[in-house]
């Protein structure tokens, strides 16, 4: 069976990620602990499951295994993309603000290869099959 594919304008398509733009910087601005979450995801690619194609999701539910491979997507994740550039200007923002003050020598930075995360994601579709 083929699955239709509505064509998400590019005008559309800008005009939800103006508004969820909008929306989500007031929402982060607001409460500065999920600033902090939203940091805790270090450089992962961050995705909006949403089933609904052209809802500013991946067009695919969070249950649905495909959903790891963006190849499989059937939108544009508009919402994952605005979070990472919320989560890029807060960490910029944050530099520049701890710029003068030195970081505590118990911290380190938590830094993982592009192959280690994908070695993870194979894990973790195979720990999921076996459930």
């Amino acid at each position: 069976m083929r699955v239709k594919i509505p064509i998400v304008r590019t005008e559309r398509v800008f005009n939800i990620l103006v508004r969820t733009s909008a929306v989500l910087t007031d929402v982060y601005a607001q409460h500065p602990e999920l600033v902090e979450k939203l940091l805790a995801t270090g450089q992962d690619t961050l995705v909006y499951t949403d089933p609904t194609v052209g809802g500013g999701g991946v067009g695919l539910s969070s249950d649905n295994k495909k959903v790891l491979d963006p190849a499989n997507w059937r939108s544009q994740n508009v919402v994952g993309k605005v979070l990472e550039s919320i989560r890029a200007s807060s960490r910029e923002a944050s530099a520049a603000s701890a710029a003068d003050v030195a970081p505590p020598p118990e911290a380190k930075e938590a830094v993982i290869s592009k192959e280690q995360q994908d070695a993870a994601k194979r894990g973790a579709i195979i720990n999921g099959r076996r459930r």
